[in-house]
């Protein structure tokens, strides 16, 4: 152990050295001021809640430091919120504060404040719901025919988003068919419509649907 300290204590005096310069180097640097961006990721929302108004995702960081440790400075992402804000948060309005100290720096770089330093989420309660399917048709059949009926396999699905965007909606559209052309019945695999951004399927659900067109000539 005592040869690992004595070994080759020459370079590592002379390591100790120039560390020193260069530290001293920077302290008597000048001192600059300069304005960084810094990524925000909102985490620790509970699981039964949702955000669902656009808060900011950037905050200007203000540093103060030797130019050189400044301007090679790149802010860390920023987790909100946290400590005590997260038991605090509630469906509706909350305004959670960014402090200087959330700030990750180096020695030798001071961090003077945030902007914005107080943050706006608006947090729902997330509900499932179940909506009915409906296919969307577009184009006309030839003439002579009509459209009898269309069933949709399945008739609907769960999904799961915040309560006021669930509130009023009762169903869920098919991407378009296309009945141009069309003299007999026909079956068609489709993908579903997205109700929202915010609006996710049940887990066990798929976003296809088979429909099934059943097209009639008309009696003369």
């Amino acid at each position: 152990m005592k040869r690992a300290f004595t070994e080759h204590w020459g370079l590592k005096l002379l390591s100790l050295v120039l560390a020193f310069i260069l530290w001293f180097v920077v302290l008597r640097e000048e001192k600059v001021v300069m304005v960084m961006r810094a990524p925000i990721e909102f985490k620790n929302i509970p699981p039964q809640m949702v955000v669902v108004n656009d808060p900011e995702d950037l905050v200007s960081v203000k540093i103060r430091g030797a130019k050189s440790l400044v301007s090679g400075f790149v802010p860390s992402q920023i987790d909100l919120p946290q400590g005590d804000e997260v038991s605090r948060l509630r469906g509706g309005n909350n305004y959670i504060h960014i402090d200087s100290k959330q700030i990750s720096a180096p020695r030798g770089i001071e961090v003077l404040g945030v902007t914005p330093a107080t943050i706006h989420l608006v947090l729902e309660r997330l509900v499932e719901k179940e909506l009915s399917i409906a296919p969307h048709m577009e184009g006309s059949l030839p003439q002579g025919f009509y459209l009898r009926r269309a069933n949709v396999s399945p008739a609907s699905i769960k999904v799961k988003g915040p309560h006021r965007a669930l509130r009023e909606l009762d169903r869920i559209f098919t991407e378009s068919i296309s009945l141009e052309g069309k003299r007999e019945t026909f079956r068609h695999l489709v993908y579903l419509e997205s109700p929202g951004s915010q609006i996710s399927w049940g887990e066990e659900e798929t976003a296809r649907v088979m429909v099934t067109v059943e097209i009639a000539k008309r009696e003369e």
